[in-house]
Formats: C-alpha cells, structure tokens, sequence
C-alpha cells in the first residue's frame, strides 16, 4: 500500500487558515492603522486566501515591532509572512520566519502565539517533507502552548490535525483525536470545529473500513458545511468520493471526485481526486484517461501545488504504462518516482542542515548582543553595585538549594509512603481472602450448629431468628469482601469501560448497594474509589525500576482513557506528578 500524505493536505490548509481566525482579537476598539487592526486585517486576508493582503501586513507588524521595541507585533507579523509565504509556495523562507517567531514567542511567553506557529510547523513539515513524526511532534508541543494559553480554537484545531496524520498511517487514534475535536465544538458551540472534526471522523472510520459510520459523519459535515456557510466544498466532496468508493459506488464516487476539482468556493482543488478517478479509469481499461488525469496533476506539481505527492503520481503513471504493455515507459517513469523520492530526501536533509544553522547564527548574534551589554554594563557599575550583586546571588543560592534539599525530601517521603502503600495493598488482598475464607467457615458452623438445636429440641422454645440488621450487615460485609476482591483483579480496575452498573452485574447485585457499601466503608464515590485503586496500581507499576513503560503506557494499562486526566488524578491523590515520582523512586532504589 502506498502511502497517503496527499489527501489530507488540502484540509490541513484549510485548517491553518481557520486557525489564522482564531483568538486574536484586542480588547479595545481598534483604528485601521493601529498594529492591532493590521495584524487582524492579514490574519483575515489568510481566511480570504489573500496572501498579498497577509504579507503587506505582515511586514509593516515587522517593522512596528523592530522600530518601536514590540516583540508582540514582531512574533505575529512574522506568523503572517511566513504562512502568506506558504501559500504563495516560496517556502524557502517559511521555516526560518516561524522559527523566529517561535524564539521570539518563547522569550515573551506567548502561548497563544505559539500554538499558532507550531501549527503552521507541522503544517509545513507535512507538506514539504511528508515526515509524520517530526510533523506530530509539531502538533503535540502546540497542543501544550494551547492548553497553558486557553486558546481554545487552536485547541481544537491542532487535535483535528493530530487525527488526520494519524489517518495518513491508519492508526486508529485518529478516531480519537477527531472525535474530540468534534466534541469541544459542541461543547463551545463552535460549528467550524465541529465539520471538521465530523469530516475527519468519517476518514478515520472510512481507514477502519466502516463506510456506513463514515456516510453518517460525512453527512453531519456537509449539514454543518451548509448551516454555516464554511466553503470547504473541495474536501467535502472528495471524502464523499471515498466513501462512495469504499461502498461499491464507483459512479457516485467519480462524480463527487469531479465535483472536488470545481468546487465553485475558491478553495484549493484537492490533487489527489486525479489519483482516484485515474485509478478508476485504469480499472475500466481507459488506460488513456487514467493517463490524461496523471499527466494534469503531475503538471500541477509543477506549479507547486502539493509537490509531496509528485513521487505518487509518476508510480501511477508508470503503473499505468505497464497495463498497456508499455515496458519502457513504465520503467521511466518507476525512475522519475524513485529519483523523485531521493531528491525530496536530499531537501530535506539540506532543509535540517539549514535549520541548525540559522539557529547557531541566530544564537550567536544573540550572545554577542548580551556580551556587548555585560560589557557596557562592567564600564558604568560601581564596584559596591557588583559586590552587592554577589551577595544577591549567593543568598539566592543558598536559598534555592535549601528549597531544593527540601522539596527532594519532601518528594523521598512521599515515594516512599505510596510505595510502602503499594506493598501494603497486596498485604490487604491476602487479607481480603482470608476474611472470605472466615466468613464462609463461619457460616458453615452457624448453619450446623442450628441443624443440631433443632434436632435436639423437643417442643422447647424455639430458637431466636436473627434479626434483620444482623443479616444486613452480614450480607454487606459478604459482598463488600467480594466487591474489595473483584476491584483487587487488575482484569478489572484497568477496563477503561468499567462501570458501576457493569460491576453491580457481576457481583449480582444493583449499582445503588455498591455506592452504599463504598460510602459506607471507604467514604468515597464509586469513581473516586476507582481512581485510587488505578492509582495506586500506577505508583506501583512506576516504584518498580525494572520497568520502562512511558507514561502514556501506564495510563492506558491501568484503564485511562486519556493520559491528561491521569496525570491530573496522579497528581492529586500524591501531590506529584508521573515523572517526578517515577525520577525520585528510581533515586531511592539506587
């Protein structure tokens, strides 16, 4: 199977000019001329698919910010030229003009600004290299920057863009991914995440090979697309095409493919809709259609348009050739393909030496600037300035490190409280069982010793009943040892699909007795008593210093879901996070 950069690169552009909309806008009523109002007036000529319009603005932010000593404007009008850049296909200075703004971003502490440029990263390093991972790790680090900034649109953007790479290799997280994206649309009534996480949805379950879930969020997309005037028809057709594909529908499928290349909205065509009805005609034996369709899209490449799927078309075309008994042809154009591929290696080898580069010169100059400030700055303090400075600094030495000594004894205790708590647990299990064990042996006797008293009496007075309580609450000390003992299975605490109701049914009872019990004996919700249980199977899982599963391992093993709601519960029932308590327990063991 080849692999699939090409369909999703037209959404992913059509995501970053979502996210040039995003959270931008300035508190106060803004003139046209006032920075504010440039940086929204590109940010919109983006929306537009103006770039012209970004880059003119993009520029005078540049010079505002170098002029009036405003980094803030800097960091964005560097955002504007650099992505006005990428749709122009001059992506020679894409990188280094995101770079810039993201050391700028960095040093101002601009969150919001960066998951906007880590957006516009792994967007450039997917369509320019078609690296996966170097493209994840883009959209992961915005994802932090958007949760510590709140910029919620970015937010949701860059999990729609995390779901479709993981499409491109048919992991299965893309549902995931996508469906959260959905979700916090709905949640925040915002109906452009909301299509695109319903368009991403039907890939993702279009890639599991369910077409009918695929038709359904498809058809959500294009409710939405319609409702809300989003002009996003090019990539709503073409998924349409695929699902029709997928479903035997080869008619339909053409005929939304065709609709993808004139959309009628000014969006961008999608290329790789060439690739399918080509494969079609092939698949018909129109070997000369199939050709004519490769031809004007390798043609499109040429003007810069997707050049990451220009390997792709010339194996289609040789491919092609082959079916029509074209041995020499075919051959050529398997080498183009070949030649291709190597040479977009050589680029992007070239692309990361450049990188490093501009990031040692950019350094650079940073250091002599600060040599040149340490050295104005020896000529005009005095010598009791400095000497005061030292005292500072050592006072503040000492404290940090009497802070540090702290904190590390403080996080000793801790670990080895939870670990000692973990190895009190299996203690506790074996309790449990043994507690089982009495009960039933108890009952045993009971039951015999009443059989010998009834046999023995003769018309006496009958023998006391036990009273409703005592049989309650030896019925609940059963079940609560049986309830403790099923929780204890690691079977069932680490199923993320776990239960009150489902627990309830396999003890035999109803899901109000078990948050009885559970009140009762522990003081806990049913969920929080689950929590402490998984917990606790984490500290032990990260005291143990033979094992090197990530964290994100951990947390799926033990029944989360998501891993940030396991470091937040981690958090709280320790006071730590996953990684500090795994460093500090790894330090008590040597």
């Amino acid at each position: 199977m080849q692999k699939r950069f090409s369909p999703f690169l037209l959404i992913l552009i059509f995501l970053i000019l979502i996210a040039c909309n995003g959270d931008y806008g300035h508190n106060i009523k803004d003139s046209e001329d006032s920075p504010y109002a440039l940086r929204d007036q590109g940010f919109a000529s983006l929306t537009r698919q103006n770039p012209k319009g970004a880059l003119e603005a993009g520029e005078k932010l540049i010079k505002i910010g170098e002029s009036e000593k405003k980094p803030y404007f800097g960091i964005y009008g560097r955002i504007l030229v650099g992505q006005g850049m990428f749709l122009l296909d001059s992506i020679e200075r894409v990188y280094p003009l995101l770079h810039e703004a993201e050391l700028m971003a960095i040093e101002q502490k601009n969150d919001s600004a960066l998951a906007s440029i880590y957006n516009g990263l792994g967007l450039y390093t997917s369509n320019v290299f078609g690296d996966q991972n170097e493209t994840l790790r883009y959209f992961f680090k915005g994802l932090d920057a958007a949760n510590r900034s709140g910029n919620q649109r970015v937010h949701s953007l860059l999990l729609s863009n995390i779901s479709l790479i993981y499409s491109m290799s048919n992991d299965r997280a893309s549902l995931r991914y996508a469906s959260e994206c959905y979700e916090e649309g709905k949640k925040h009534n915002d109906p452009v995440m909301q299509y695109i996480g319903a368009l991403n949805m039907a890939l993702a379950y279009l890639n599991a090979g369910s077409t009918s879930q695929a038709l359904n969020y498809v058809k959500k997309a294009e409710f939405l697309l319609h409702q809300n005037d989003v002009h996003d028809y090019s990539n709503l057709y073409y998924t349409y095409g695929l699902v029709c594909r997928a479903s035997g529908q080869t008619d339909d499928a053409v005929a939304y493919f065709k609709q993808s290349l004139n959309p009628g909205d000014g969006r961008p065509i999608v290329l790789r809709s060439y690739v399918n009805l080509a494969e079609i005609a092939r698949q018909r034996r129109d070997f000369d259609g199939s050709l004519a369709l490769l031809k004007e899209a390798l043609r499109m490449t040429e003007e810069g348009h997707e050049p990451v799927t220009r390997p792709e078309l010339l194996h289609q075309m040789a491919l092609t050739y082959k079916e029509t008994g074209n041995s020499s042809q075919a051959l050529k154009y398997e080498q183009m393909s070949l030649a291709d591929k190597a040479e977009r290696q050589s680029q992007e080898n070239t692309q990361a030496i450049e990188q490093l580069k501009a990031k040692y010169d950019m350094e650079r100059a940073e250091n002599e600037v600060i040599r040149q400030k340490t050295q104005i700055l020896e000529k005009e303090t005095e010598i009791y300035v400095l000497f005061g400075v030292v005292i500072i600094v050592i006072l503040l030495a000492v404290f940090m490190t009497v802070l540090y000594r702290r904190k590390n004894r403080m996080y000793s205790v801790i670990v080895r409280q939870m670990t000692e708590a973990a190895r009190h647990e299996e203690a506790l299990q074996s309790t449990i069982s043994n507690l089982e064990k009495v009960i039933d042996q108890y009952r045993q006797s009971s039951d015999r010793q009443t059989a010998c008293e009834d046999g023995q009496s003769d018309g006496g007075e009958a023998k006391a009943e036990p009273s409703t309580q005592d049989a309650l609450d030896e019925k609940s000390l059963a079940l609560l040892a049986r309830f403790e003992t099923l929780m204890a299975d690691p079977k069932t605490f680490s199923d993320n699909l776990l239960s009150k109701d489902r627990v309830a049914k396999l003890l035999g009872t109803n899901r109000t007795y078990i948050s009885a019990i559970v009140n009762r004996r522990y003081n806990l919700s049913f969920t929080e008593y689950l929590n402490r249980i998984r917990i606790r199977e984490a500290i032990r899982l990260l005291s143990d210093p033979e094992n090197t599963d990530s964290l994100k391992t951990i947390s799926e093993q033990i029944g989360y879901n998501s891993t940030t709601t396991f470091y937040t519960q981690f958090k709280e029932e320790t006071g730590m996070t996953p990684a500090a308590f795994r460093k500090q327990a790894q330090s008590l063991s040597k």
